[in-house]
Formats: C-alpha cells, structure tokens, sequence
C-alpha cells in the first residue's frame, strides 16, 4: 500500500474538460499529503506550455521518479494518463486507483479511532 515515503504521481484526465480538471487533481494533491503524508507530483501544477507534447516532456521526467502512480477517475479516457500508466507498468512503478487509496485510509483510519477509543474506556 501507499505510504509517507512514496513520491507520489498523479495521473488522469486533463485535456478537454472544464479547467483542464485541475480542482480533481488538487484534491487528491491535498487528499495525498493531509491524510497519507507522501510527496506528490501534480501535473496540475506544470506551467504552461503550447501543446501537449510540452506537458508530456515536462512531466514525464517526474513520473520516472516516482515509487507509485495514483490514478484519478476517467483515466481510462485520457491518452497522457494511459500512457503514463503503461510507463508505469513498464517500470515496475506500482500503480493504485485513487478511491482503492481512500478506501483502504478510511479502513484504516477507523481502526485507529476504535482502537484509540477502546484504549480510553
């Protein structure tokens, strides 16, 4: 699973949709650091470029740093986000669903908290 030693990178749809589904991306930018801890590459956050290809040169290097690859809902339909998953597979980079990531925290979470409230009384 996914811990705070992992250098996160965020994968998913961008091109074509309203803000370039940036605020998707932020949210598991703050999702990945608040609850798990890791360091997270946001592609959301690449200045600007002229094209496409741009992004891909500029974000590419990053996600072959990465120890895992985390990927939003509708990456299926994005041809960056596909081929950063076929990168990753490539690489042996692990490769986690977002909500897999928020299920298994949210699990994990109320352990702590019963553990914690068990522990009290």
């Amino acid at each position: 699973m996914i811990s705070c030693h992992d250098y996160v990178y965020l994968s998913g749809p961008m091109t074509g949709l309203p803000d370039c589904n940036r605020p998707a991306f932020f949210d598991a930018e703050a999702y990945l650091q608040q609850v798990i801890g890791c360091c997270v590459f946001n592609p959301a956050r690449t200045p600007e470029m002229p094209n496409w290809e741009g992004y891909m040169r500029f974000d590419l290097p990053y996600m072959a740093k990465a120890t895992m690859l985390v990927q939003l809902d509708g990456w299926e339909r994005s041809r960056g986000a596909r081929i950063e998953h076929e990168l990753a597979l490539m690489a042996g980079v692990p490769v986690l669903p977002l909500d897999e990531i928020k299920q298994a925290s949210g699990v994990a979470i109320l352990k702590l908290r019963n553990h914690f409230h068990d522990w009290r009384n």
